[in-house]
């Protein structure tokens, strides 16, 4: 028996050579966790809401950013924020998930919010996700939020920067921003959307058997001259 190892299919994909063309459409799909409790997955898309005139912000089609906007208050901000990336399918070193968990805190003894999140290179920012409204209590340490992401679709392969808006959950005022210039935890982050993993070709093995040469058909050969020569005797 012989084994010989034959690749199915070598396929590049020609997106691996646009890496640095900007996206025209772009997609990542979030869960965010708060108090060991989950959300559902919520899949954020910049087509434009099909069913029109949607003013949810978690509902909405995605927004970019084309350059960093100034927060109108200062009564909100974010004391801290970190980073974590995994799921590095291919091995190259950029990672298509992220999971970001910050916290906002208020000279307020209260203060009911949602956040826009953005990845971006440059001044470029692309939203990728928009949390649901949620409470921030002081400078309390408890009332973080955790938002894990997959990028589906529209981020090449490249470094980016991620940042965050907190916005007014009443009035949509936007209260604070918080990038890299805030946190070196938030840039030079290796990423890249799910069509840019590049998966190795797979690789079947095809067994042969050689009836005629191989030990079995010569272990066949010596039975049947066996039999043969019983049968002459008798």
């Amino acid at each position: 028996m012989k084994k010989h190892w034959i690749p199915l299919a070598i396929v590049m994909s020609s997106t691996s050579l646009a890496a640095q063309q900007p996206a025209q459409h772009w997609q990542a799909q979030s869960v965010e966790k708060r108090a060991e409790q989950a959300s559902s997955a919520t899949v954020k898309s910049s087509r434009i809401d099909e069913s029109g005139g949607n003013t949810q912000p978690q509902r909405a089609s995605a927004r970019v950013l084309s350059e960093r906007q100034q927060a109108g208050s200062d009564y909100v901000w974010i004391y801290d924020a970190y980073v974590t990336l995994y799921r590095d399918t291919d091995y190259d070193g950029y990672y298509q998930g992220i999971s970001l968990e910050f916290d906002a805190d208020t000279y307020d003894s209260h203060a009911r919010v949602y956040a826009r999140l953005y990845l971006g290179v440059g001044d470029v920012f692309n939203e990728y996700y928009t949390t649901s409204n949620f409470s921030i209590n002081g400078d309390s340490a408890d009332d973080s939020l955790i938002v894990e992401t997959e990028l589906l679709e529209g981020f090449p392969s490249q470094d980016y920067e991620v940042l965050i808006e907190i916005y007014d959950a009443y009035n949509d005022e936007l209260l604070t921003v918080y990038d890299g210039y805030d946190d070196g935890d938030l840039v030079y982050l290796p990423m890249e959307s799910r069509e840019y993993e590049y998966l190795p070709p797979a690789q079947v093995t095809v067994s042969t058997e050689y009836g005629g040469t191989g030990s079995m058909g010569w272990l066949g050969l010596g039975l049947f001259t066996l039999l043969l020569r019983r049968s002459r005797n008798k």
